[in-house]
């Protein structure tokens, strides 16, 4: 439930303020960058994983999502 609750506060906040490009930082597998790129709340975002492991998961769920070209 946190991660629903956090996404819904992310959400909101977006829709509030319209920004253009959201910045994922510790993006782990993208699952807020995709969110608010399927949701059509932001234009791009810029998602930062350090860990290698992690970078796999994220290239692995952007693809399916169709949110690759705007990440």
């Amino acid at each position: 439930t946190y991660e629903h609750d956090q996404l819904t506060i992310m959400s909101n906040w977006v829709r509030a303020n319209s920004p253009d490009r959201f910045l994922d930082i510790g993006a782990n597998i993208g699952l807020y960058s995709c969110i608010l790129l399927r949701a059509g709340l932001v234009r791009s975002a810029i998602a930062f994983e350090p860990d290698h492991g992690n970078i796999r998961g994220l290239s692995a769920n952007s693809t399916p999502n169709g949110v690759m070209d705007r990440l």
